[in-house]
């Protein structure tokens, strides 16, 4: 084994406060002690059945603080439909000689080890997404998951859409770069 990709230590660039950064609001006890990976792919279409990952980013939140992050484009080894291309930006020319997904599932199987899994409609396309890739190469991603789709729909009730857009609109939160894994 050795490593494709990497893991980042994070550097907060063009974000003021992120998660509990505020010295006014600590970080909630419910963190304290806790491992986070908030990830999220792009792919070539929306059927788990027949898509590839295009893009995988994800970061690693400790104690509430993010740590890590782990980002990069990926070839998927076919065409990208237009449709996607032109929503992520993320194009067959940007992605040759990326690694595959399956060329940096075992660094992102470490990057997860010992964390909840987090993701917006985690348990509806990522985490399918991600297994199917896991069980064909004999990894158990056996983590906890945490859907924010279903925290929003539970928590956020006056939502009339949970889409990450509707929720970004809701708490105006600046979203850049929609649709590109690491933005999300």
């Amino acid at each position: 084994y050795y490593c494709v990709l990497k893991p980042q230590p994070f550097k907060e660039v063009a974000v003021k406060k992120f998660l509990f950064d505020d010295a006014e609001k600590p970080v909630p006890d419910y963190f304290i002690g806790k491992t986070f990976v908030v990830f999220d792919f792009e792919a070539t279409g929306l059927d788990i059945a027949t898509i590839e990952p295009i893009e995988i980013g994800a970061a690693r939140i400790v104690d509430g603080k993010v740590t890590e992050t782990f980002t990069t484009l990926l070839d998927p080894k076919c065409h990208i439909p237009d449709e996607v291309a032109q929503k992520t930006a993320i194009n067959d020319d940007i992605v040759r000689g990326m690694p595959t997904f399956k060329e940096i599932l075992p660094d992102f199987f470490k990057f997860t080890r010992n964390a909840v899994l987090v993701g917006h409609n985690i348990s509806g396309y990522d985490f399918p997404l991600l297994n199917k890739y896991a069980s064909a190469e004999g990894y158990i991603f056996d983590n906890e998951l945490e859907d924010t789709i279903v925290l929003a729909r539970k928590y956020i009730p006056e939502a009339r859409h949970v889409g990450l857009e509707a929720l970004t609109k809701m708490f105006d939160i600046t979203h850049v770069n929609a649709h590109r894994a690491m933005a999300d």
